[in-house]
């Protein structure tokens, strides 16, 4: 379920899969089952906290260019290429169009969508710097480079504390780089709820004085 708070037009927002992630896999013209696990988490007083986990199999047939995830069949596509080789795509489940990617979209039915089907946009896409959201996600952009899964809405940023929302430091980074990255998140955040705060308190008073 989306977050009233959450936009629900950012591509960020939606699991999605790439046509890189099976390439090699399809390469080798045999019937391959695997698990996949879909993860979202966010960070509470500095524990990663997992908000979805689900795991399902894969199938994915190079042979007859098709794939089974999650019981969703999916259409693979080849183009030719240079030298004999061959370009995978995703066949879009609603358009029948190729792409390289597509989102899980639809609430509680959804399937899979290119995103022109499923009507979404990029976070870059979106940026106007009197909207929250552009600072609400140039600071998820920052805190997923520290933890791919992780995820937050509008809600979180407005009513915790921003310093418990960013993800813990990874082993491999220096401490000098993860302040860096910490301190512009919590920039971002501050700026995305102030604009945030601002709306929400013009909306109060408009109604005050109606009544």
């Amino acid at each position: 379920m989306v977050n009233i708070m959450s936009n629900v037009r950012t591509a960020e927002n939606y699991f999605s899969i790439g046509i890189k992630q099976f390439k090699e896999l399809l390469k080798i013209d045999k019937t391959v089952r695997f698990p996949y696990t879909f993860t979202r988490s966010r960070t509470r007083g500095g524990e990663k906290e997992i908000l979805h986990q689900e795991e399902v199999e894969v199938i994915l047939n190079g042979e007859t260019n098709y794939m089974f995830l999650g019981g969703r069949r999916i259409l693979i596509e080849t183009t030719p290429c240079n030298y004999g080789n061959k370009r995978y795509w995703f066949g879009c489940p609603i358009c029948e169009g190729r792409t390289t990617k597509l989102f899980l979209h639809g609430g509680a039915y959804a399937i899979w969508k290119c995103r022109k089907c499923a009507n979404l946009v990029y976070r870059s896409q979106q940026e106007t710097k009197g909207d929250f959201w552009t600072w609400y996600d140039k600071a998820q952009a920052i805190a997923r480079e520290l933890d791919s899964d992780y995820w937050e809405d509008g809600f979180s940023y407005l009513c915790s504390s921003p310093h418990i929302l960013f993800p813990n430091k990874p082993k491999n980074m220096h401490w000098s780089v993860y302040e860096k990255k910490r301190k512009k998140f919590l920039e971002y955040v501050a700026r995305g709820n102030k604009i945030n705060a601002a709306q929400l308190g013009a909306i109060v008073n408009k109604h005050r004085i109606k009544e």
